[in-house]
Protein backbone atom coordinates (compact mmCIF):
# COMPACT_ATOMS: atom_id res chain seq x y z
CA UNK A 1 0.00 0.00 0.00
CA UNK A 2 1.34 3.15 -1.22
CA UNK A 3 1.56 6.20 1.89
CA UNK A 4 0.40 8.98 0.56
CA UNK A 5 2.17 12.26 2.11
CA UNK A 6 0.37 14.78 3.15
CA UNK A 7 1.08 18.59 1.47
CA UNK A 8 0.75 20.92 4.09
CA UNK A 9 0.83 23.91 2.17
CA UNK A 10 -2.57 22.30 0.03
CA UNK A 11 -5.14 24.42 1.58
CA UNK A 12 -7.43 26.83 -0.72
CA UNK A 13 -5.83 30.47 1.64
CA UNK A 14 -2.45 29.40 0.37
CA UNK A 15 -3.34 28.30 -3.66
CA UNK A 16 -5.33 31.52 -3.88
CA UNK A 17 -2.18 33.56 -2.55
CA UNK A 18 0.40 31.93 -4.94
CA UNK A 19 -2.06 32.17 -7.76
CA UNK A 20 -2.22 36.17 -6.36
CA UNK A 21 1.91 36.37 -6.11
CA UNK A 22 2.14 34.73 -9.26
CA UNK A 23 0.04 37.44 -11.56
CA UNK A 24 1.60 40.14 -9.34
CA UNK A 25 5.23 39.26 -10.13
CA UNK A 26 4.79 38.22 -13.48
CA UNK A 27 6.99 35.22 -12.26
CA UNK A 28 5.91 31.17 -12.16
CA UNK A 29 8.93 30.47 -9.43
CA UNK A 30 10.92 32.46 -6.57
CA UNK A 31 14.26 31.01 -7.51
CA UNK A 32 15.84 30.03 -10.43
CA UNK A 33 18.37 26.96 -10.17
CA UNK A 34 20.74 25.91 -12.68
CA UNK A 35 24.49 24.08 -13.45
CA UNK A 36 27.21 26.03 -15.39
CA UNK A 37 31.06 25.29 -15.93
CA UNK A 38 33.08 28.43 -15.02
CA UNK A 39 36.66 28.06 -16.39
CA UNK A 40 35.67 24.36 -16.97
CA UNK A 41 34.86 23.61 -12.87
CA UNK A 42 30.71 22.67 -12.33
CA UNK A 43 29.58 25.22 -10.68
CA UNK A 44 25.62 25.17 -9.28
CA UNK A 45 23.70 28.37 -8.91
CA UNK A 46 20.66 29.10 -7.52
CA UNK A 47 19.41 33.04 -7.85
CA UNK A 48 16.35 34.42 -5.80
CA UNK A 49 14.11 37.33 -7.09
CA UNK A 50 12.35 38.89 -3.93
CA UNK A 51 10.09 40.70 -6.07
CA UNK A 52 8.05 37.03 -6.14
CA UNK A 53 6.68 37.77 -2.65
CA UNK A 54 9.05 40.35 -1.27
CA UNK A 55 9.83 40.05 2.45
CA UNK A 56 6.50 38.45 3.39
CA UNK A 57 7.72 35.52 1.70
CA UNK A 58 10.71 35.30 3.23
CA UNK A 59 9.23 35.68 6.84
CA UNK A 60 7.05 32.87 5.58
CA UNK A 61 10.17 30.29 4.52
CA UNK A 62 11.77 31.53 7.82
CA UNK A 63 8.88 30.50 9.90
CA UNK A 64 7.94 27.33 8.55
CA UNK A 65 11.54 25.92 8.43
CA UNK A 66 12.47 27.23 12.26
Amino acid sequence: MEKKQKNKFACDEYIQKLASVKENSGLNEAIVIGKISIARIPVAIGVMDVGYDGEQGYKSYRKTNE
